[in-house]
């Protein structure tokens, strides 16, 4: 028989019960409890009771003893001895898989018209968690069997609901069949076992410390195996009534018997980012005199986190979720399930996030011997002008860098051991191999990657585990490997590092038996407290209170438990609660923060949306806005020194000096590698390629047959497109090339009858000499141009010179309005090649300047050529424009900065996002 102690409300319940234990077992300056049972809610609490335990006995000068510790999820197995050794959750749910893979699929489709009767294994897969759940979760721990409610609904007349029962009572006979076969058990059914056969009991005096809540097959355990001990209770004598004889709650009294928080211990904030900031004006009012240790935050919204740790954060204030850090958040879980996505649909996005895994690339970097780094923006590059659909040794094209084509073959041949069909054993060894090559050099002494390195004990546990299951399923994929490991750990955490200067964050069932004198609380919002079951196409919440099975009230009841305990009287609490989510959806305020009933209750929600105060004064506390951070504002560049620009580069620094600043002097631009076909740059490199190369062709030079010229193009077309795109180019591009195709015949029938005109091909992507691109600036001082010419003509008959420059582009435009639009020059480039030509040609005389565009609807808009109509004064203002222009980017002037100029999508997104400039 257990004996009642009620040691009051936290904080100091935890350090009276280390109290009471060491009074009650000391003598002769010894204190020994290792013939006790301490039965704890969590291991934080566990862990903690043990910390005042060692202080009380040290405190007291005892020799202490430690007693056996356990949490209430582990207790049974002290009452009874399983049949057999219990399988882990990874074999469990292998073998309900198994059951699942062994029905009729006309007996699956029983369950329900959402599972198909011919689902994929991964749909298996989820099917055969959400079963396991049911059972170990629901079924089980209310102490009744898949069977019962069959039974239930037979003896109701719901022969249908009775049908899908039956199916779930035959897949759980099979499971436990399969589990049998490899020598294992079902803790669950283990227990239920016990329990029918009256095999429980316990030597040892057993101490329940704050455990509230049983499951009812725990409580029908613990009733039969008589326990002898105390029972420690977090409240005041006068709550006796609220406790059975075991320490737990009791539903109805604490449905009936609400806490509700005062008026002043509440905060309202306006959304996620609001109650951050309501923590910290909390704290700034209230915090001074406590220690870290003394404090404790606590929020049962995970919306609220991330906002609440990083909002805090950037204040100077650290915070450690007591949670841990997700396994899905951890590098190695990221690694399985980039490898799994890239093997399930193996395209260059797929690529690219493989090798910009961080320590998948650090493994490449070493064994490639490639600065670190580098991977991803020479990949992004290269696929930003060769537009590969997968990124192999077979499908990339010649251009390929060395280091890309070095790096394609390594990870095909790194991938190579996941390309075949094996069992789960073989896939563990698989992916042990991988885990070796890529984390073999990971150290425990290593802080900055320490939570790696435990994630990684955790991968390596399940794949142990994984390796160890000889005979359990067939052979399967990587893709079906990989997602059973990934959904093992995907529930797991890595526990965070305390550091001194950190308050601790808790989830909402570890609150209340924390020992903080300062709680602050907040997501306090209808549905995360209290915790709703949500809609169940197995168990409505109507038929879960008739079975016994954890319904929304019993969740009601020990939500509000915990907030009487929360707010004790001998601490500070504060909870916060907001009016809406991350997404701007309108919540509720919780229940439990509000009165019951009547006109109070509409008041305090009048109170809550409007932020209204009572004629006393009796309001919620509205919280204030966070201040928002000010953007620093784009400040004019310092000097630098510029001494050769390009001829296409002076229409950047006319348009916007501070934009010319970003791309010429620091190289800035953006690199996009989720790109699905050529944007207009890579498609007029393409057809400038086919025409270089057609004008280096000595017999295209002198042709006047459209048609040879047309199949002379297609093969250079081609070429150039084998060349650049491989055999692996994304479907959109192999389009795109023959729109390509149709431009250059065009382009093949205007060159034909150009050339019966008289003009002919001259040069061809023409360089001109340095010496003659030189502009001379003031001090003796000039800045050199480089200069490269699409095309020059000389017409056999005049003598005359005519300058040609290509044009892909969709609207086409005269030289006039392209360089001059409103009468100011805005681009230089053709009067730059005058000058530079003449320069280096002193035979010109004649000289034309001229746009040949290869417009995309050529029947409607035939391809024409474009002559500029300048007269000798324009060309020499334009002349003195540009030297203007060398003059002021030799001087490092790079300013102002003109918004409207457009630069670089990404970089004009947040260009203009930026307040008003400064210079």
């Amino acid at each position: 028989m257990l004996e009642r102690h009620f040691l009051g409300f936290p904080p100091g319940f935890l350090a009276e019960a280390a109290r009471c234990l060491i009074e009650q077992h000391s003598e002769d300056l010894r204190c020994d409890l290792s013939q006790l049972l301490l039965v704890l809610p969590t291991s934080r609490v566990e862990r903690r009771l043990l910390e005042l335990l060692v202080e009380e006995a040290d405190r007291r000068r005892l020799f202490f003893v430690p007693p056996r510790r356990v949490t209430v999820g582990s207790l049974p197995e002290q009452c009874y001895q399983p049949r057999g050794p219990l399988a882990e959750p990874l074999v469990r749910r292998l073998a309900f898989l198994q059951a699942i893979n062994h029905i009729a699929p006309q007996q699956l489709a029983v369950l329900g018209p959402l599972i198909p009767a011919a689902a994929s294994v991964l749909e298996r897969e989820l099917l055969a968690e959400r079963l396991l759940s049911l059972w170990s979760d629901e079924i089980a721990v209310a102490g009744i069997r898949f069977a019962t409610v069959r039974d239930y609904h037979q003896q109701n007349g719901a022969f249908g609901e009775a049908a899908r029962w039956e199916v779930l009572e035959q897949l759980h006979g099979a499971y436990l069949g399969e589990l049998e076969r490899l020598g294992l058990r079902d803790r669950e059914e283990e227990r239920l076992v016990a329990c029918e056969e009256a095999r429980l009991h316990t030597d040892s005096p057993v101490v329940l410390i704050g455990c509230a809540e049983f499951k009812p097959l725990v409580t029908r355990m613990l009733t039969q195996a008589n326990l002898v001990g105390d029972c420690f209770i977090p409240a005041p004598e006068r709550f006796a009534a609220g406790f059975d004889e075991l320490g737990c709650m009791v539903t109805s009294f604490w449905q009936s018997t609400p806490v509700r928080p005062r008026a002043e211990q509440l905060r309202i904030a306006e959304n996620p980012l609001g109650q951050a900031a309501a923590v910290a004006q909390v704290l700034e009012e209230f915090a001074d005199g406590y220690t870290p240790e003394e404090l404790t935050l606590g929020s049962p919204d995970p919306q609220v986190i991330p906002f609440l740790t990083n909002y805090l954060g950037r204040h100077g204030i650290r915070v450690r979720d007591a949670r841990g850090i997700s396994m899905a958040e951890c590098s190695p879980l990221k690694l399985l399930s980039i490898l799994r996505l890239h093997l399930l649909q193996p395209t260059y996005q797929t690529f690219a996030e493989l090798i910009r895994h961080p320590d998948l690339e650090r493994w490449l970097e070493q064994e490639l011997a490639i600065a670190p780094g580098s991977l991803p923006t020479l990949s992004d590059v290269y696929q930003c002008d060769h537009l590969q659909s997968s990124f192999t040794p077979a499908a990339v094209g010649e251009s390929v860098p060395a280091p890309l084509r070095a790096l394609a073959t390594k990870l095909t041949d790194l991938l190579k051991a996941f390309s075949q069909e094996q069992s789960l054993e073989a896939w563990a060894e698989s992916l042990l191999e991988l885990f070796r090559l890529v984390y073999g050099t990971l150290s425990a002494t290593d802080r900055s990657r320490r939570t790696t390195y435990e994630s990684c004990l955790q991968v390596l546990d399940v794949l142990h585990e994984l390796a160890g299951l000889e005979g359990v399923g067939s052979s399967t994929s990587a893709v079906e490997a990989l997602s059973l490991v990934l959904h093992a750990l995907s529930t797991r955490r890595v526990p965070p590092t305390a550091l001194d200067d950190e308050i601790e964050l808790l989830g909402w069932l570890e609150l209340p038996l924390d020992d903080a004198e300062l709680l602050i609380v907040c997501g306090l919002n209808e549905g995360c407290i209290p915790e709703r079951c949500g809609p169940d196409a197995f168990l409505p919440d109507s038929l879960r209170r008739k079975l016994g099975v954890t319904d929304d009230s019993q969740r009601l009841a020990r939500d509000s438990y915990v907030l009487a305990l929360l707010l004790g009287e001998e601490r500070k609490t504060f909870l916060i609660a907001g009016r809406r989510n991350v997404l701007g959806e309108v919540l509720q305020p919780s229940r439990l923060l509000l009165p019951a009933e009547g006109r109070a209750l509409a008041e305090a929600l009048l109170r809550f949306y409007e932020g209204a105060a009572d004629a006393d004064g009796s309001t919620f506390f509205l919280a204030k806005a966070p201040t928002a951070r000010p953007f620093p504002s784009i400040q004019a560049p310092p000097p630098q020194q510029v001494e050769r620009m390009s001829v296409r580069s002076f229409a950047d620094y006319l348009r916007c000096p501070y934009r010319f600043y970003l791309r010429h002097v620091l190289r800035l631009e953006s690199v996009d590698d989720d790109v699905h076909e050529m944007d207009g740059r890579v498609f007029g490199i393409l057809l400038h390629d086919v025409l270089r190369s057609f004008g280096e062709e000595d017999a295209a030079k002198d042709s006047t047959d459209a048609r040879e010229l047309c199949s002379l193009l297609d093969t250079l077309l081609d070429r150039t497109f084998l060349t650049r795109f491989g055999r692996g180019a994304l479907p959109a591009v192999a389009l795109q090339r023959e729109l390509a195709r149709a431009r250059l015949h065009a382009f093949a029938r205007w060159q034909a009858f150009d050339r019966r005109q008289g003009w002919r091909i001259a040069y061809i992507e023409h360089d001109i000499d340095p010496l003659h691109t030189c502009l001379a600036l003031p001090n003796n001082r000039q800045m050199q141009v480089g200069c490269r010419i699409d095309r020059i003509d000389i017409h056999q008959s005049t003598g005359e010179w005519r300058i040609i420059d290509y044009k892909t582009g969709d609207r086409a435009q005269s030289p006039e309005k392209a360089h001059c639009p409103k009468g100011d020059w805005v681009d230089l480039q053709l009067p730059l090649y005058d000058l530079f030509i003449r320069r280096a040609f002193s035979q010109v005389t004649q000289l034309a300047l001229c746009y040949l565009w290869l417009p995309a609807d050529f029947e409607k808009k035939p391809l024409s050529i474009a002559q500029a109509s300048w007269g000798f004064e324009d060309l020499q203002r334009a002349t003195q424009v540009a030297h203007e222009v060398a003059t002021a980017v030799s001087n490092g002037v790079f300013w102002p900065y003109h918004r409207d100029h457009p630069f670089d999508p990404a970089l004009d997104e947040i260009l203009r996002g930026l307040p008003e400039l400064s210079s």
